[in-house]
């Protein structure tokens, strides 16, 4: 699966629009709009909604009964060597019967692609046109 996004500078935002699914989205370039995400928002937001798809693909594919799942992410942004988000803390809140399941369940969740991307990623290039 190849994923392609494009984003276009549009005054105070990012036209974001992906080429691999038609989705497409604003982004706020100064983090000031209500309405539209910042993209370290967006960044953490993507991380905790892939998490919470791995907890739903996990608990129905266990078939464990749950009325309730949330999830709550958290942040710092610091600057040390350079700018960045650290002590990322992701909580999972289910009313879902674990027991003797849950080292299982949260085993899984780290299965999450986007998790293992900012553990794995080697180099990001960069590209001028």
């Amino acid at each position: 699966m190849h994923l392609d996004l494009d984003l276009e500078f549009k005054g105070e935002e990012f036209n974001v629009k992906s080429n691999s699914g038609g989705v497409s989205f604003k982004l706020s370039v100064r983090g000031d709009n209500q309405s539209q995400p910042a993209p370290l928002e967006v960044f953490l937001s993507s991380l905790a909604s892939c998490v919470g798809i791995f907890a739903v693909k996990y608990l129905e594919g266990a078939k464990i009964d749950f009325s309730r799942l949330n999830i709550n992410i958290k942040s710092d942004l610091v600057k040390r060597d350079s700018l960045k988000l650290d002590n990322i803390v992701l909580s999972v809140d289910t009313d879902a019967k674990l027991e003797d399941r849950r080292d299982a369940f949260l085993r899984f969740l780290h299965k999450c692609p986007i998790h293992n991307t900012i553990l794995n990623t080697d180099k990001i290039e960069f590209d001028l046109k």
